[in-house]
């Protein structure tokens, strides 16, 4: 499995072009078989598994979310080590925010 970052572009707030519930997008992906769906905040971007090619998996996340939500977004697919360094610094910033959170938690 390779591991990809999603990068949905033409999300808008509000209109065709909305995805109400990033928790239900990470479902609603999950259900056509892309593995390990993380959304990074509700930027739009998706972390994810699959053993399918780049091109193949854009087209699938293209249309599933089409016919289940209803937008028609453009799917740009990276490689994790393709991030942009800054999503990768922001990220493991918010991890590491996370888990001190879940630390002081118990």
């Amino acid at each position: 499995n390779m591991e990809v970052i999603a990068l949905l572009r033409g999300l808008t707030p509000t209109g065709k072009n909305r995805i109400p519930k990033m928790s239900f997008l990470v479902e609603t992906l999950e259900k056509v078989g892309l593995k390990k769906v993380k959304t990074y905040i509700q930027s739009g971007n998706v972390i994810l598994e699959t053993e399918l090619s780049k091109g193949e998996t854009a087209k699938l996340i293209h249309d599933t979310i089409a016919k289940e939500i209803g937008a028609d977004l453009s799917v740009i697919i990276k490689e994790k080590n393709q991030l942009p360094v800054l999503l990768y610094v922001q990220l493991k910033i918010n991890l590491r925010r996370i888990g001190i959170f879940i630390k002081f938690s118990h």
